[in-house]
């Protein structure tokens, strides 16, 4: 029995002395690692031998999010890229810097590969932009063509799979929809592929220009009562999603059934009302009917705070002259606006729209009479 249990408590202790042996060579190999070896090359050392036994010991997940789902843009993954420009730390080592001549601020975005990290309610997460390649065929012949593949990779703990997609999702759509407020303006597109062809537009095949037009709503010559009646209407229409919803009818304000998807508001402009569809004008197609008369003693008003800089309240001797003749006669806001822009001699300027107004009056009186006899 003595003979038997010496030996197996002798190999014990060598195998303990064994494996503290070991374990304090590991300890002075960390320590000289950490204190020789750069950080980056300690992550990339440790990315390495990891990844082989990464499946199965991971404790991470990994969300994708495409730029387009199928057929239609990814809303969530536009909403990241300008969510993601707010969060670029000094971490990131290369970024795209791009100003189209009209842009009124840099566009600065991360490049391909590079990461952000984020943190929502103490969850700790890592953003990445991925861009591949792959081929496309030509059309009408055998080539293949290469397109890139855009998305963006979202790494966190899966224990807060949950609260990601549940909150912190919501909160960059809602967070990416304030920033595209605040950063709104107008925009005209163009279909590339009618200018270029399909094969020269290697990404979307819509382009963009931003509208920066001066004139307002304020400055329109438009009686004040049609633009109140306009505004209320539009003010109405933002907020009463839910109630369009309940009641059964789209949540747009155009004229003809679209695809754009919700918060449109789609304008028709025409000479000719009664050449159309009557089918087209029926409640229901147009939702408001906008008459744009002839000038206004209103309007004329406000063409004159805009081109002589004469202010609502503020008057001048030749207005109420100026007012009868635009009541008896027919003239456009252009036209008035034209005259007032002849001389910056708010007198002159005055001086030659009574002339205008009334030469335009006694040349309607002459066809009248004409025609009359």
């Amino acid at each position: 029995m003595v003979d038997y249990y010496m030996p197996t408590a002798a190999s014990t202790s060598v195998w303990f002395s064994a494996y503290a042996s070991f374990a304090g060579f590991m300890m002075l190999v960390r320590s000289m690692a950490t204190e020789l070896m750069p950080q980056p090359l300690r992550s990339y050392m440790y990315s390495v031998f990891n990844y082989p036994f990464a499946p199965f010991f991971s404790r991470e997940v990994t969300l994708l999010f495409d730029e387009h789902y199928g057929m239609t843009y990814n809303e969530l993954y536009e909403a990241i890229e300008v969510y993601l420009r707010t969060k670029i730390g000094p971490s990131v080592r290369c970024l795209r810097v791009s100003k189209l001549p009209r842009m009124k601020a840099i566009n600065v975005s991360i490049d391909r590969d590079e990461e952000v990290d984020d943190t929502f309610d103490g969850v700790k997460m890592k953003w990445c932009y991925v861009v591949t390649k792959v081929e496309k065929p030509s059309n009408g012949s055998t080539d293949a063509k290469e397109k890139e593949k855009h998305r963006f990779e979202l790494t966190f703990h899966k224990k807060h799979k949950d609260k990601v997609i549940d909150y912190y999702l919501p909160y960059v759509l809602a967070r990416a929809k304030t920033l595209k407020e605040e950063q709104k303006t107008l925009k005209l597109y163009t279909n590339l592929d009618y200018w270029y062809g399909d094969d020269d537009e290697e990404n979307d095949s819509w382009g963009s220009i931003n509208l920066d037009h001066p004139c307002t709503f304020d400055k329109l010559a438009m009686d004040p009562e049609l633009k109140r009646m306009i505004i209320e209407d539009l003010e109405r229409f933002v907020g009463r999603r839910e109630f369009y919803s309940k009641v059964g009818n789209a949540w747009k304000r155009d004229g003809l059934r679209s695809s754009c998807g919700d918060e449109r508001i789609i304008i028709f402009i025409t000479n000719c009302k009664e050449m159309l569809d009557p089918a087209l004008l029926r409640p229901g197609r147009m939702d408001v009917h906008i008459h744009m008369s002839y000038c206004t003693p209103s309007g004329f008003r406000v063409l004159a705070c805009n081109y002589l800089g004469i202010r609502d309240g503020e008057d001048h001797r030749l207005f109420g002259e100026i007012e009868r003749l635009i009541e008896s006669t027919e003239v456009t806001p252009a036209q008035v606006a034209e005259e007032l822009m002849k001389s910056d001699d708010a007198e002159v300027s005055l001086g030659a729209l009574v002339n205008f107004l009334k030469h335009n009056q006694a040349e309607r009186e002459r066809k009248e009479g004409g025609s009359r006899g």
